[in-house]
């Protein structure tokens, strides 16, 4: 069974940057593309999608980065982005996730800042 509705997304951590492309089958089996739009919220993402397309098979894609620069990598002794990705969150990773409200509060294992981008 074909897909009624494709989905591809461009996913970013900034809700304003995320945007879809949404492609919907067919009666003569060709995918009919809208013009690229904003993704909207990501509580409401699926919801909307389904609302679009109530009862047939939806495929969706996500682009977005998974890995780390290789220069940080180094520096956190990071060999392989898979074996450590488990550990973000854990131990000495523990606030990987915490984004930074100061740059002193910047470390290797809490590498994410500003924040709020343009207030510091």
């Amino acid at each position: 069974m074909r897909p009624t509705t494709l989905v591809h997304c461009d996913w970013s951590i900034h809700a304003a940057k995320r945007w879809r492309a949404v492609a919907r089958l067919q009666a003569d089996g060709a995918y009919a593309i809208a013009e690229p739009e904003p993704a909207g919220r990501l509580e409401t993402f699926f919801a909307t999608l389904r609302a679009g397309d109530p009862d047939g098979l939806i495929a969706a894609g996500f682009d977005f980065p998974i890995g780390v620069p290789r220069r940080y990598a180094s520096k956190a002794g990071i060999l392989r982005f898979p074996d450590v990705l488990s550990r973000f969150g854990e131990d000495e990773w523990h606030r990987f996730y915490e984004v930074a409200e100061e740059a002193n509060q910047i470390s290797i294992q809490r590498p994410f800042y500003p924040r709020r981008p343009g207030r510091g």
